[in-house]
Protein backbone atom coordinates (compact mmCIF):
# COMPACT_ATOMS: atom_id res chain seq x y z
CA UNK A 1 0.00 0.00 0.00
CA UNK A 2 2.97 2.17 0.74
CA UNK A 3 4.68 2.18 -2.40
CA UNK A 4 1.30 2.36 -4.45
CA UNK A 5 1.07 6.33 -2.46
CA UNK A 6 4.42 7.17 -3.39
CA UNK A 7 3.97 5.88 -7.12
CA UNK A 8 1.11 8.21 -6.88
CA UNK A 9 3.01 11.16 -5.51
CA UNK A 10 5.64 10.60 -7.84
CA UNK A 11 2.71 10.76 -10.70
CA UNK A 12 1.29 14.19 -9.40
CA UNK A 13 4.48 15.82 -8.84
CA UNK A 14 5.36 15.26 -13.01
CA UNK A 15 1.94 16.18 -13.58
CA UNK A 16 2.71 19.49 -11.58
CA UNK A 17 6.06 20.10 -13.38
CA UNK A 18 5.20 19.49 -16.84
CA UNK A 19 1.94 22.52 -16.39
CA UNK A 20 4.87 24.43 -14.02
CA UNK A 21 6.88 24.65 -17.41
CA UNK A 22 3.85 25.25 -19.58
CA UNK A 23 3.92 21.75 -21.37
CA UNK A 24 0.21 21.75 -20.64
CA UNK A 25 -2.37 24.87 -20.14
CA UNK A 26 -5.76 24.78 -20.39
CA UNK A 27 -7.75 27.81 -21.39
CA UNK A 28 -10.99 28.62 -20.32
CA UNK A 29 -14.14 31.18 -21.87
CA UNK A 30 -17.07 32.20 -21.18
CA UNK A 31 -19.23 32.71 -24.36
CA UNK A 32 -22.95 32.75 -25.52
CA UNK A 33 -23.39 31.26 -28.76
CA UNK A 34 -26.10 32.48 -30.91
CA UNK A 35 -27.85 28.97 -32.44
CA UNK A 36 -27.31 30.22 -36.27
CA UNK A 37 -23.74 29.99 -35.62
CA UNK A 38 -23.60 26.60 -33.86
CA UNK A 39 -22.69 25.61 -37.11
CA UNK A 40 -19.47 27.68 -37.64
CA UNK A 41 -18.32 26.96 -34.41
CA UNK A 42 -18.32 23.30 -34.32
CA UNK A 43 -16.81 23.69 -37.99
CA UNK A 44 -13.83 25.71 -36.40
CA UNK A 45 -13.18 23.35 -33.52
CA UNK A 46 -13.47 20.99 -35.87
CA UNK A 47 -10.30 22.03 -37.61
CA UNK A 48 -7.96 22.04 -34.42
CA UNK A 49 -5.86 19.10 -33.98
CA UNK A 50 -6.72 19.47 -30.01
CA UNK A 51 -9.58 18.91 -27.45
CA UNK A 52 -12.53 21.69 -26.96
CA UNK A 53 -15.19 20.82 -24.29
CA UNK A 54 -18.07 23.06 -23.83
CA UNK A 55 -19.60 22.76 -20.57
CA UNK A 56 -23.14 23.48 -19.61
CA UNK A 57 -24.72 22.60 -15.93
CA UNK A 58 -23.20 19.16 -15.19
CA UNK A 59 -22.81 17.90 -18.65
CA UNK A 60 -19.64 17.81 -21.00
CA UNK A 61 -19.75 18.07 -24.96
CA UNK A 62 -17.24 17.39 -27.72
CA UNK A 63 -17.20 20.94 -28.93
CA UNK A 64 -16.37 19.02 -32.78
CA UNK A 65 -20.07 17.39 -32.49
CA UNK A 66 -22.96 19.04 -33.95
CA UNK A 67 -25.24 17.38 -32.82
CA UNK A 68 -23.89 17.90 -29.19
CA UNK A 69 -23.55 21.53 -29.56
CA UNK A 70 -27.09 21.89 -30.97
CA UNK A 71 -28.66 19.77 -27.43
CA UNK A 72 -27.57 22.75 -25.75
CA UNK A 73 -29.19 25.99 -24.35
CA UNK A 74 -28.25 28.71 -26.14
CA UNK A 75 -29.87 30.85 -23.89
CA UNK A 76 -27.43 29.94 -20.88
CA UNK A 77 -23.81 31.58 -20.92
CA UNK A 78 -21.25 28.13 -22.26
CA UNK A 79 -17.70 27.34 -20.52
CA UNK A 80 -15.40 26.15 -23.03
CA UNK A 81 -12.00 24.86 -22.27
CA UNK A 82 -9.42 23.91 -24.63
CA UNK A 83 -5.60 22.70 -24.45
CA UNK A 84 -4.03 24.33 -27.41
CA UNK A 85 -3.56 27.42 -29.77
CA UNK A 86 -5.47 28.16 -33.08
CA UNK A 87 -5.88 31.97 -34.50
CA UNK A 88 -9.14 31.05 -35.87
CA UNK A 89 -10.51 29.75 -33.14
CA UNK A 90 -9.42 32.37 -30.83
CA UNK A 91 -10.65 34.61 -33.33
CA UNK A 92 -14.37 32.92 -32.87
CA UNK A 93 -13.44 32.29 -29.07
CA UNK A 94 -13.31 36.37 -28.72
CA UNK A 95 -15.99 37.19 -30.67
CA UNK A 96 -18.42 35.20 -28.43
CA UNK A 97 -16.76 35.86 -25.24
CA UNK A 98 -18.54 37.24 -22.07
CA UNK A 99 -16.78 39.61 -20.03
CA UNK A 100 -15.40 38.32 -17.14
CA UNK A 101 -13.75 35.38 -19.17
CA UNK A 102 -10.54 34.50 -18.78
CA UNK A 103 -7.31 32.02 -20.39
Amino acid sequence: MRNTVQVVCKAIQVVQVFVWKGVFRMFEKKIKLPVDEAREFVSTASKCDFDINVFYNRVIIDAKSILGVLGLDFNQTLTVQYAGKNDAFENLMHRYSVCGSYN
